[in-house]
């Protein structure tokens, strides 16, 4: 692979899970460690990164990749954690979905629940919930995140203020085990904070590589969560971590 789409491809996954390993990059490249290195070396000049030990942390201002592209990204587990995350809604229920890629496949899942009442800033979403039966779909207005199709900032934020469900469904950027719950950017951390608070039950759907992202804009501790739904590659620590936070964890398996 020549230097300019290794450049690229290392920006796309910057964007997609807010950090690189050196190690990964070099069985990916087929290249040696010592060519990744000046890479990063590079991209740092440019001010896309951080070089960090064995690998690179991106800096506010990198751009997540389209839309379009996180869709196929993982596309088999979040299918299967989505479909896991629908067995915890029932008939009836008022809840919280979050905008995002896994969600909209949370959403497809729920198309046999009838009146549900969703709250929801994910514009994708609402199409596939015209498929609920009798469902009550409130689309939460504000500015338009085009990134995560989504809406966002003050006017969003002061209408969840207004609002309380039993249940939050959320998928979020990435996963510290000592910082919680991260987005990209901070207009996404905060309505995904206030989606979080107005709910009695938070759900976080998301799947095991988020655990290896790392953004900077916190939404919530571990501890303020109830359960998280991934799939079954979710390594030791983070097991630990959870069952320490009395997180619920639930693996989907089927696929």
């Amino acid at each position: 692979m020549i230097q300019a789409a290794r450049l690229q491809e290392i920006r796309t996954r910057l964007g997609r899970n807010g950090s690189v390993s050196v190690s990964d990059l070099a069985k990916r490249f087929r290249k040696n460690p010592i060519t990744v290195r000046r890479d990063l070396l590079i991209l740092e000049k440019e001010g896309f990164l951080k070089r960090t030990h064995g690998g690179a942390i991106a800096l506010a201002g990198v751009e997540p990749a389209p839309y379009e592209e996180r869709v196929k990204q993982s596309a088999v587990e979040k299918s299967s954690i989505a479909k896991k995350a629908a067995q915890y809604v029932s008939d009836g229920e008022s809840i919280i979905i979050n905008a995002g890629t896994t969600m909209h496949a949370f959403a497809m899942h729920l198309r046999h629940r009838r009146d549900l009442q969703v709250v929801t800033n994910g514009i994708t979403l609402v199409a596939e919930l015209a498929h609920c039966p009798a469902a009550h779909v409130l689309l939460i207005g504000g500015e338009t995140d085009f990134k995560k199709l989504g809406t966002v900032g003050p006017l969003a934020e002061e209408m969840i203020r207004e609002i309380h469900v039993s249940k939050a469904f959320l998928g979020v950027s990435g996963i510290s085990l000592d910082h919680g719950l991260l987005m990209h950017s901070p207009a996404e951390a905060r309505i995904n904070a206030c989606f979080a608070r107005a709910a009695d039950e938070v759900t976080v759907v998301v799947d095991s590589s988020k655990f290896e992202a790392n953004f900077i804009y916190r939404v919530a501790h571990l501890g303020d969560i109830h359960r998280l739904i991934t799939d079954g590659k979710i390594k030791a620590d983070a097991r630990r971590c959870l069952a320490q936070a009395r997180v619920e964890l639930v693996i989907a398996e089927d696929f």
